[in-house]
């Protein structure tokens, strides 16, 4: 565990835990305890090792600081949480009353410690500075990052070395190098860099577990392991025995990867707004996928109301980054300008509006990002009333068509929600003083928005000290005011103009998720020596390899035809011939030819290595293909199935169950009637 028990306390609450816990785990697990952690590094993995590229080595990096940070808490909270639950099933078992005292004392503690750690991660996801870029001049409002989720090792060696045996007739040995392989790049994608190659190396291992999946978890049965990951935004241990809960864990942490290379990215620049904007585009893309494919999460951050408000988080930033690019690309601030501006601002402002209310009945997400959408809220609504106000005061119609009033009030009828009456609206736009005091409106409801965000920017702790938020408040702040006072008219009659007009806004047709691509195809299936997983699967059964020497003099044949390619497969046995007294059947795979490897080869491939046998004596190595997919061959001959009633699913059909299971069901049933008859016979009779 993470850490020996000291007092007489945690040695209870550890052992009445440890009880609890051991009815539910299905094999023993190796917790990294915290000595571990904080020398651990990428150790088993070579330098030269291709699995290297990709993995980020702790304390390089500031993000890689606060992620090992991260790692910490969330093996404390795990522990604290540990705790937690030995003190409630100790204070359910015991009836002595100072040892009840004591659990509740204990218990109380190990709550208020338990809040203390997950308000410590919530100051570490709170971090969102750490993650923005700091290379360029450009200072832009801070976005918000989704933090990668941790877990502890899992041993495969076991469930795969049994499968091997059990499923395959292959012993576990000779696929040690293939078994240490697929665990050293589970462990290099617990630790992915922030590029583009520490992308490949989680689609990788996400391509990995699929083709583990097709070899070595049939659909019956669960596999009889444990993964162990943490909540990223609770820290709290989430346990499940399902290879979804895998899946949705390595593609959270895969979108969480694309949210760190959108805020990195050089927002003063074309080409760093364009990666953003695709980065969260993908990464929305990535938890719709988690939302529609996976099963209901194990984790809170992977339920789908968190995932719903998850991808509205990263859609609302697409359509930040959006805006920021289209102020940037547009060189002439003319009238039409300043309205869509006005426009496109409103449509952020109502996406960060409909999230905040999301995230106010929301307990998982930090106080600082709940605060920090409500800032940029009231943010982007102010630059839209700036907009709107510079349209109205610095651009009045001249002689030019394309600023003449007709054309502009067309533009207002189409920018505005609720019209007043034609005469009003007309006079509002000709007239200059009347055209004055309706912008000025606009800007007295900028500068309270203003306000209004520094203020919020105030009452955070963490935000107070993100300089670059600060700066970009005070910058928009100030440009709204030189532009109120430059326009400002001698009289302050303009608070007699009715309340201002709604801005309609304006969608981002270019924001829309984006699936990426979630499978690395030029890497090759670590266990491919198992050969095609159409045939090699776990869906379908084959016998255990076994050996058929063929021998014959320089004019026979061997009496089969071959056929398909990988494998190659006999199509027919001649009657009487060598490879019928050899063993061989129609039907059977070659593997093997003298000891070479030939499941994935074609048929001339197949046919070359037997013409190349040495002397009369050919060798080969076949597999009988099995009827079900529940049945296993030894030596050709059927063997019992082993079941594992605790890996079993409860939702499955009892169609979909093995016969024999059935059977044996059935067989237990009929026992257990046969027993309750026999004793009421026996008490009707005294």
């Amino acid at each position: 565990m993470g850490g020996a028990p000291t007092t007489w306390a945690e040695i209870i609450l550890f052992w009445c835990y440890e009880c609890a816990y051991s009815n539910e785990c299905l094999i023993p697990l190796r917790i990294v305890s915290m000595t571990d952690i904080e020398s651990r590094t990428t150790d088993g993995l070579d330098d030269d090792h291709p699995f290297r590229k990709g993995c980020d080595p702790f304390y390089n990096t500031r993000r890689g600081k606060l992620q090992n940070q991260r790692m910490k808490l969330n093996h404390k909270i795990g522990k604290a949480a540990r705790m937690q639950a030995g003190a409630h099933n100790l204070l359910r078992a015991t009836t002595n009353s100072k040892v009840r005292n004591a659990v509740e004392l204990e218990l109380s503690y190990t709550k208020a410690n338990l809040l203390v750690l997950q308000d410590e991660l919530a100051v570490v996801n709170s971090s969102v500075q750490t993650y923005q870029d700091s290379s360029s001049a450009a200072v832009a409002l801070p976005l918000i990052p989704l933090g990668l989720k941790e877990t502890v090792d899992v041993d495969f060696g076991a469930v795969i070395g049994d499968f091997l045996e059990e499923h395959y007739g292959e012993n576990r040995l000779k696929y040690s190098d293939e078994i240490d392989e697929f665990i050293k790049l589970r462990l290099a994608a617990r630790t992915p860099k922030r590029c583009d190659a520490g992308l490949d190396l989680l689609r990788e291992y996400y391509t990995e577990l699929l083709t583990m999946k097709e070899h070595f978890m049939p659909s019956f049965c669960r596999p009889n392991m444990l993964f162990i990951w943490y909540d990223s935004l609770t820290g709290l241990p989430c346990y499940g025995n399902s290879l979804e809960f895998e899946q949705a864990s390595i593609l959270f942490n895969m979108a969480a990867l694309y949210t760190q290379l959108g805020t990195c990215q050089d927002r003063s620049t074309p080409e760093g707004l364009n990666s953003a904007l695709q980065a969260f585009c993908q990464a929305a893309g990535i938890l719709n996928v988690i939302a529609e494919q996976m099963p209901q999460g194990e984790t809170p951050d992977l339920t789908q109301e968190m995932l719903h408000l998850l991808v509205n988080l990263l859609l609302c930033q697409a359509e930040e980054v959006t805006l920021e690019k289209h102020i940037m690309q547009e060189q002439s601030q003319d009238f039409n300008f300043c309205i869509t501006i006005a426009r496109k601002a409103t449509q952020v402002m109502e996406s960060y509006a409909h999230l905040t209310k999301l995230a106010e009945t929301d307990k998982v997400l930090p106080l600082c990002w709940k605060i920090l959408l409500q800032i940029k809220k009231m943010h982007f609504q102010a630059v839209a009333y700036f907009f709107m106000g510079l349209a109205l005061l610095d651009h009045r119609y001249g002689a030019e068509e394309s600023n003449c009033a007709a054309k502009q009030e067309q533009v207002l009828l189409a920018a505005c929600a609720t019209v007043p009456d034609g005469l009003s609206f007309s006079r509002r736009v000709h007239r200059d003083d009347e055209r004055t005091r309706f912008g000025m409106r606009y800007l007295d409801s900028a500068l309270a928005a203003h306000n209004m965000a520094l203020c919020l920017h105030g009452t955070c702790p963490e935000l107070s000290a993100c300089v670059s938020l600060k700066t970009v408040l005070a910058v928009a702040l100030n440009r709204t005011l030189c532009l109120h006072e430059k326009a400002s008219p001698d009289d302050d009659d303009y608070y007699d103009v009715p309340i201002i007009l709604h801005i309609l806004p304006q969608a981002f047709q270019e924001v829309v998720p984006q699936t990426p691509a979630l499978h690395n195809s030029e890497k090759r299936d670590i266990f491919q020596r198992l050969g095609p997983p159409a045939v090699f699967c776990a869906r379908r059964c084959v016998s255990t390899p076994r050996k058929a020497y063929l021998v014959k003099s320089p004019s026979e044949g061997y009496g089969m035809r071959l056929g398909s390619d990988s494998p190659v497969v006999v199509t027919l046995v001649q009657p009487g011939g060598i490879a019928m007294h050899a063993g061989i059947n129609e039907g059977d795979y070659i593997v093997a030819v003298c000891g070479t490897e030939c499941r994935w080869a074609t048929q001339a491939g197949v046919a070359e290595l037997m013409k190349c046998a040495p002397g009369n004596r050919l060798e080969l190595e076949v597999v009988t293909p099995g009827r079900n997919s529940h049945s296993h061959f030894v030596d050709g001959g059927l063997k019992r199935p082993i079941y594992n009633m605790g890996t079993m699913p409860n939702t499955m059909p009892s169609s979909e169950m093995p016969e024999e299971f059935n059977s044996r069901a059935e067989l237990k049933g009929r026992a257990r009637r046969s027993v309750l008859r026999r004793l009421s016979q026996f008490f009707g009779r005294n």
